[in-house]
């Protein structure tokens, strides 16, 4: 498209336009000045379009006088910025008014006022990861189930309901939380106030947590006796409730070390279930026991395989068979939705369960380990 070239009636500033735009009024982009297109001004020459300019209607502003020469702007000096004051300290995380009663081999159980449970950060406090396994992905939401005061001998080992699988829950947080879980109506505050707490698809919430009312220890009230089955997961507990400090959390480390085997890991209700139909034998170790996920996680122990340093039992049903590792085992295994199909096989026996992908891989570390050995 045929341009037009002309200088700026104002800014002297070199302008080029369509041809098409002679008669009409133009805005200079460089001072803004409002003129009239007019054939004097301008030096005619073929070029693509390149609008500098921007068009007006033709009932815009009358074109005004020139502007004064602008006068050279004056150098600007960058001085070097003031050094930014040092932030203020972090404020003290809240820490909650807790005791370390005792740890055994059921778990860590801690006591506390019951009026903790009106405060919305302390019902908060479990971090959001498995409260068995520790890991932080695919977990369920549960609640507190406090023993009725009138009943408080009464601890609670049962199933703790599931409320709902947490990622559907990814965008609420904090207090809003606690607004999507169900109150316990047959007890009275502030035990019916929720309190979650996290278990992941694998692992089984029974015997995780222990919770019991009780006398409290001046016999003045009563006092929550809360119990974590697991000696890590409770250590996390204890560090988030009274910090990093606090003294009482080298009794939980002591006591890991006391119990750091993979048997007294497991929840004691599982143990229980377990020792119905795994008797190991002298000197034998347990490893691992993997739940077959084709059972809910309420049956947890009542069936699945468990691994030994001499051996593997399964239990299905009324069938129970035993793999000693003397014998030629194949582990063969496919992905089957967010699981695995686990096959073994020695000799005449056979050995099928669903379970989780990482419990397959350290099945398979379990058997090279002690087949080899």
């Amino acid at each position: 498209m045929a341009t037009i070239e002309m200088s700026c009636p104002g800014c002297k500033s070199p302008l080029r336009l369509p041809e098409a735009a002679v008669g009409r009024k133009g805005r200079c982009n460089g001072c803004g000045l409002v003129f009239l297109i007019d054939e004097p001004s301008i030096r005619r020459r073929d070029a693509m379009e390149d609008a500098i300019c921007d068009w007006l209607s033709d009932g815009a502003d009358e074109p005004q006088e020139a502007p004064p020469p602008r006068q050279p702007a004056e150098a600007v000096v960058y001085k070097k910025p003031p050094e930014p004051a040092s932030p203020p300290p972090p404020p003290p995380a809240k820490t909650f008014h807790i005791h370390l009663d005792h740890v055994d081999e059921m778990g860590a159980f801690f006591r506390f006022s019951p009026a903790l449970l009106c405060d919305e950060h302390f019902r908060l406090i479990f971090p959001r990861q498995c409260l068995i396994c520790g890991q932080p992905t695919h977990l369920m939401v549960h609640v507190v189930a406090w023993s009725n005061p009138s009943h408080r001998a009464q601890k609670r080992v049962d199933e703790q309901r599931s409320v709902r699988r947490l990622d559907q829950l990814a965008d609420v947080d904090g207090a809003n939380l606690l607004k999507h879980l169900p109150r316990q109506d047959h007890l009275d505050e502030p035990y019916n106030l929720p309190m979650p707490y996290y278990v992941c698809d694998g692992c089984s919430s029974v015997g995780a947590v222990m919770s019991v009312v009780q006398p409290a220890a001046n016999g003045s009230g009563d006092d929550c006796m809360l119990g974590i089955a697991s000696l890590v997961q409770a250590e996390a507990f204890a560090t988030a409730a009274r910090g990093p400090d606090w003294p009482a959390l080298a009794d939980i480390r002591s006591r890991r070390g006391q119990f750091a085997d993979p048997w007294n890991n497991l929840p004691l209700a599982i143990r229980i279930r377990l020792g119905q139909w795994y008797k190991p034998q002298p000197g034998e170790q347990f490893q691992m026991y993997l739940r077959d996920m084709e059972f809910s996680r309420a049956e947890a122990g009542l069936a699945g395989l468990v691994a030994t340093d001499r051996r593997i039992i399964h239990r299905r049903g009324v069938s129970l068979t035993d793999l000693p590792y003397r014998e030629h085992i194949t582990l063969q295994f496919k992905k089957t939705g967010d699981n695995v199909e686990l096959l073994l096989r020695a000799a005449e026996k056979n050995i099928r369960l669903l379970a989780m992908e990482s419990q397959v891989k350290q099945l398979r570390e379990v058997m090279t380990k002690f087949r080899n050995a």
